[in-house]
């Protein structure tokens, strides 16, 4: 059986600057984040001011490198800043955005990509579910 995670799960999958796993997810997300409505709206869901993404944006805009550099670099410079998050604050930002398919395969891509037992959040009580995160957290 392939491996499964759910959103509740994302949240164990950390983010780091310069770190692979990192790359390659932004990497993903550049590729498929369209819709000036809607990025602007995935920048506001990750706390981003425009004044943070202002020399990218024009630098997009002014053809010197492409859309998906552009939002390749905003997420590289928010993670910066950050230091370190996880995966479900992106996707519960590219929700709040409207990019639900996109959501859905950041969570494939994870799972794909990180040792992972089969989830069964869904079928746990709350309190067992932060049991079986801690248990994931030391196996992984």
């Amino acid at each position: 059986m392939p491996p499964h995670l759910c959103p509740m799960c994302l949240q164990d999958v950390e983010l780091h600057f310069d770190e692979t796993l990192t790359k390659d997810i932004f990497s993903l997300l550049s590729r498929r984040i369209s819709g000036e409505h809607k990025r602007q709206s995935f920048f506001r869901a990750l706390n981003l001011k425009e004044y943070e993404y202002e020399i990218d944006q024009e630098l997009w805009q002014k053809d010197n490198q492409s859309h998906e550099n552009f939002i390749y670099n905003v997420l590289n410079g928010w993670i910066k800043k950050k230091g370190v998050s996880n995966a479900k604050v992106l996707h519960d930002a590219l929700c709040k955005a409207g990019f639900k398919d996109l959501s859905n395969d950041l969570i494939s891509f994870c799972a794909a990509n990180i040792q992972v037992q089969i989830c069964s959040h869904n079928n746990m009580s709350s309190e067992r579910a932060g049991v079986h995160q801690t248990l994931q957290k030391q196996m992984v």
